[in-house]
């Protein structure tokens, strides 16, 4: 992988990064991680209301959804929406780079799977984003790619993410 001018950031940066670059975005009627459960689990449309209302109501921004949440739920991102992804990709980065080290959640593996530009709904979140956005998604995966690399999470994965689409950022 080639990073061109990548600079070396430590985690806690990158965690502080990741965090200003979303401050402030909602979920804005996405599908979030209660609701992308519902969905995983073949519910109907009144149990994803129930979701709906808990998504909303259980945590304010992106910010205020526990680790534990984000680790038991790794296979949101193939039910959300747009929105949900953008309001949800943070969080999961954040969790990532939290918890590498030690936990061995599905979750870490699959928020460098969603970035890829094969996933169904990359059109759809990738224009949604600000360049900010961009970059400290960049940055999340040179990140793993350089300092952290295949001994703890799928760094081949994020490689090919970066370097098919993240890289111009």
């Amino acid at each position: 992988m080639s990073t061109g001018s990548a600079e070396t950031v430590d985690k806690q940066s990158l965690i502080s990064e990741i965090e200003r670059a979303f401050s402030g975005v909602l979920l804005d009627g996405g599908i979030g991680v209660n609701e992308a459960n519902v969905i995983d689990d073949y519910g109907d449309e009144d149990q994803r209301r129930q979701a709906r209302l808990g998504d909303s109501k259980s945590w304010v921004g992106w910010q205020d959804i526990p680790d534990d949440t984000l680790r038991r739920h790794y296979t949101t991102f193939c039910f959300v929406d747009s929105k949900g992804f953008k309001y949800l990709i943070p969080a999961y980065m954040r969790f990532v780079l939290r918890n590498y080290e030690e936990d061995g959640s599905a979750s870490i593996d699959s928020t460098i799977y969603a970035l890829a530009p094969d996933n169904y709904n990359f059109d759809g979140f990738a224009e949604l984003l600000t360049p900010e956005q961009k970059r400290a998604i960049k940055k999340f995966l040179e990140f793993l790619i350089l300092d952290v690399g295949d001994d703890l999470v799928d760094a081949s994965a994020a490689s090919t993410a970066y370097e098919s689409y993240w890289f111009q950022f």
